[in-house]
């Protein structure tokens, strides 16, 4: 899931920091880097073998595996070696990429990305760039309250969602948001 999470992540952001470029940057260069430096020692290993087997005398082990020098040291371990590549590009993306969560957003949780919609609406409205009060804090203390209530009322959230259609699931979730301030309201006026 991480790798996944990732890439999906690097996906969906519309504006890219100097931070995720840096680090993607990195992984393209060291992923290029691992690529090359397996190519030179594929044909390293090649052309050592191919000298050895020239000594027929001084390796006679090595001189016994090999019928058809040509087909058995440069086509099928060179075949093997491009078989070879996508599994280790895979691991060595899945191996950097994992890390981009946690310098970017500091966690690893898999719900940032699935609910990436709402996690970028909650940053907006924490930084103050889709509305709320002035204060840093008041839309903290606001966010939480949000987050309180709806987790007290999220079981009529889904008695709600279970009789309407995927489609009307947006109004469905609107609607019972505007109702969850108006409950706060009323708790504030009781």
């Amino acid at each position: 899931i991480g790798l996944f999470a990732t890439a999906t992540f690097l996906a969906l952001q519309k504006v890219e920091t100097d931070l995720q470029m840096y680090f993607v940057s990195l992984a393209v260069l060291g992923l290029l880097l691992s690529v090359g430096g397996g190519f030179c020692l594929l044909w390293f290993t090649i052309l050592d073998d191919h000298l050895k087997l020239k000594n027929r005398a001084k390796w006679p082990r090595l001189g016994q595996s090999y019928r058809n020098v040509f087909f058995d040291l440069y086509v099928v371990r060179v075949l093997a070696w491009l078989l070879a590549i996508l599994p280790c590009i895979v691991l060595f993306a899945g191996a950097k990429l994992s890390l981009l969560p946690v310098f970017v957003m500091r966690s690893v949780d898999p719900d940032f990305v699935r609910h990436s919609r709402f996690f970028r609406g909650l940053l907006g409205f924490l930084n103050g760039a889709s509305g709320g009060a002035p204060e840093p804090e008041a839309r903290l203390w606001t966010a939480n309250e949000f987050i309180v209530l709806a987790r007290r009322d999220a079981h009529n959230m889904v008695r709600l969602l279970g009789n309407v259609t995927p489609r009307d699931h947006g109004k469905v979730v609107r609607r019972w948001a505007a109702g969850l301030s108006r409950a706060r309201q009323a708790c504030k006026a009781s």
